[in-house]
Parts: structure tokens; sequence; C-alpha cells
């Protein structure tokens, strides 16, 4: 299978047919876009953001000779017209639904984001555990829908995402992305919510509705999500365990205070490798600790360690519980693992952040600008194979080589 099977897998086609294809029709001229044509102009979209320092775009069309100091390094009218480009992307629309009754920035972009889920929550089995995170599409206009400035990321300009990845056995495939939307989320004339979170409206917080509603796909199947700190909500780990999936999440102080829940600066005074086990209802909430040089790493969760070890026995007071808890001797039980563009729009945007990037947390390492889905699945296989990695650049330079020549309009 190549770079552009694997793209054509991962990416709702259906969705490519049905909205941009048949909504971009009504207003081009000229003949209709094809399906084959279409993914040309997007195989063009990609191959050209893999040079920089091109400013005008006229030069990627071009009859000179290749100049090898100035222009483009090749010829784009082999593949298409500039003038049929520039209709193409003049009349390109991402949606199909009438606009609202009310201001809706993401209006645009809702169905792609949607339809993107739908299409791996019925066709991607995450494995065992997944890994649950924030994520940056990088853009640096500031008038875009959503802008985000997040210190202290690889780009903090742009708008964010949560976006939840497979983390084992280097498939980090990312299968659930939700644009963060800030102080431009939609509200009817009644001053509600246009979108509201049915999680929320049962009485969750905020970050719980957030934990539940991102892993909802994988809800009844006993799998696992780590979190960082920003989620270390033992209200949310409970309610992850209700509804079939075990979470866990580092744990750091929020300000002067420790989480609830979670007895830190008692555990400090502990050594080695051990966990807090207490129950909250009648659910099993334990905070794993490994004693480090310096500092003792806590991790919340409602499950036991991968790996069994002995607890010790210790007593002490918990001014937190207002009573007095016990680590007990015990083994912790395993748990089984399972099978498991250039544009300058939003929606655009959003198509290439979908298409073209991700979060790659298998094993705690950030990769925010990892290229495709699809390039994931090709890094797996060549790992399957013992083979080594694939330049990125070069990944994405044959699958729009692949796009550009396709032949889908002779089958």
């Amino acid at each position: 299978m190549d770079e552009f099977a694997l793209f054509r897998m991962t990416f709702p086609e259906n969705y490519f047919q049905e909205v941009p294809i048949l909504q971009t029709n009504k207003t081009l001229k000229g003949e209709d876009l094809s399906l084959s044509e279409y993914y040309v102009w997007l195989g063009i979209n990609l191959l050209m953001g893999c040079y920089g320092g091109i400013s005008d775009r006229r030069d990627w069309w071009l009859s000179d000779p290749i100049h090898e100091f100035r222009g483009a390094p090749f010829c784009n009218t082999k593949w298409m017209s500039f003038k049929q480009f520039n209709a193409i992307n003049a009349a390109m629309r991402f949606m199909d639904d009438a606009s609202p009754g009310f201001e809706d920035k993401f209006h645009a972009v809702r169905k792609m984001i949607k339809l993107f889920n739908s299409h791996y929550s019925h066709n991607y089995s995450p494995s065992w555990i997944s890994c649950l995170d924030e994520s940056m599409s990088p853009w640096m206009d500031k008038f875009c829908p959503g802008f985000m400035c997040v210190p202290r990321t690889p780009h903090p300009f742009g708008n964010e995402y949560h976006t939840i990845c497979d983390g084992d056995q280097g498939r980090p495939i990312l299968w659930h992305a939700e644009i963060i939307e800030g102080k431009d989320r939609p509200k009817k004339e009644n001053g509600k919510w246009a979108f509201p979170c049915k999680f929320k409206e049962a009485g969750n917080t905020k970050t719980r509705a957030l934990m539940l509603r991102m892993t909802k796909p994988i809800h009844g199947q006993g799998k696992v999500v780590t979190m960082d700190s920003g989620f270390c909500v033992a209200a949310g780990i409970i309610a992850l365990h209700k509804h079939g999936v075990f979470g866990q999440s580092l744990i750091k102080k929020r300000g002067r205070y420790w989480p609830e829940n979670v007895p830190g600066d008692t555990i400090d005074t502990l050594g080695e490798t051990m966990t807090f086990k207490q129950q909250i209802g009648s659910i099993d909430f334990l905070v794993h600790c490994t004693k480090d040089a310096n500092y003792i790493t806590k991790i919340m969760s409602s499950h036991g360690m991968l790996d069994e070890f002995r607890i010790i026995k210790v007593d002490f007071e918990l001014a937190e519980f207002g009573g007095r808890s016990t680590i007990r001797n015990q083994f912790h039980v395993t748990i089984a693992p399972s099978t498991g563009l250039t544009t300058t729009t939003t929606e655009g945007m959003v198509q290439l952040a979908l298409t073209k990037r991700g979060k790659q947390n298998g094993g705690q390492q950030d990769n925010s600008h990892s290229l495709l889905e699809s390039r994931r699945l090709m890094q797996s296989t060549r790992r399957a194979r013992n083979k080594p990695a694939e330049a990125q650049l070069k990944f994405r330079k044959e699958l729009a080589a692949k796009m550009v020549e396709n032949k889908l309009d002779n089958h």
C-alpha cells in the first residue's frame, strides 16, 4: 500500500465527494471539479508547502527555464493551469449546511471535524492505551476564529486542539480531535450555548466533561487513557471509570495546593515505589508514587500497575480526608491489553490541520508537528519490517507526487 492509498484510507473521502467537490462545482466556472482533479489541487498545495521563500505564487507556473537561484524549483503547468488553480481556490467551499440564525465563526468547519471524528470512530479501533493532550496548529493571523497564544510550546500561536492518539507499539494515530473555540464559542440569541455538551449538561465540570467527550468512542471497552497534569482531577478519573475507561494522569500542585483527594505532602515522606489506595464511592482511586533523587513522581488512576510489585504497609494521618487511611499489602492486578495547503482561510487551515498533523505521545514524546495519519501508518509498517523511519519531508513529497499524478478518473 503506497502513500496515496494510505491517505485515502485515513481521511473520509466521502466528505471530499459530498461537500467540497459538490459545493465548489456550484460556483466553479468551466468543467466540474472531479475527485481526481481535487486530489491534484490538494497535491499541488502540499508540494508547494515543501519549499519556503517563494512569496509570489505565479512563480510556480512560469514558463521560463528553471534557475538555480530564482523562482520556483519546478513548474506546475503540467498538472494544472494557473487559471484553473486560482478558479478552484476562489470557488472552494467546505460546508453544505445553511448558515445558522446566530453568529458561528466555526460554521464552515464543523461538518469537516465531525466527519473526521466519525470516520475514525467507525473504522479504527485504538489499542489498549491512548493519550489525551493539547496540540497546536500554527497560524499567525490573530484575527482567525479561535486564535490562541499558548506559551512554552514549539508553536505558540494559532489554533489549539484537544486530540487523543493511539499510544502503543509505535502507532501514534490521532483518532479524535476537537478545536478549542475559546471566546469565539457561539451562543444563541437567548444567551445559551449554540452547541451544548451533553456531559456538561449532566452536571459534570468543564474538565470532566471534556475527558468524557474525548473518550466517548472507547466508552465501555476497558481501555486506558493517559493524560498530563492538566487533567489531574480525581472526579474526572472516577467519571471515566464509570464509563468503562481507565484513566491515568500526572499529578502536579495547583499553585500551593495539591488536587483534591491527593495527600501530596504526606506522600512525599514515602520512599521507593509505592501506591496510595483509597475508595471514592465504590471505585478504587490510586496514587502511584516513584521516588527520584529530588522529587516524587505521582500519577493518579483507577487501575493498578502494569508490573506487579509488593506494597509496604504504612499508616498515617490524612488531614485532607478528615480520617485515617492505610496503604495495604497487596499486589495490584495488571490490566489485560486489548488488541487493539497552502491557504489563508479558516476552513483551509482546519483541513490542513486534520490531514497534516497531530500529536505523537506514545511514550510521552511531544511531536506536535507530525505530518499525516497515513505517514504514521507507513512508519508503523517500516518498524514492523525493521526498516529505518522515513523523513517527514520525503513522505510529503512522495504523497504529493502520487496525488498530482493520480489516475482516478480512468477507473
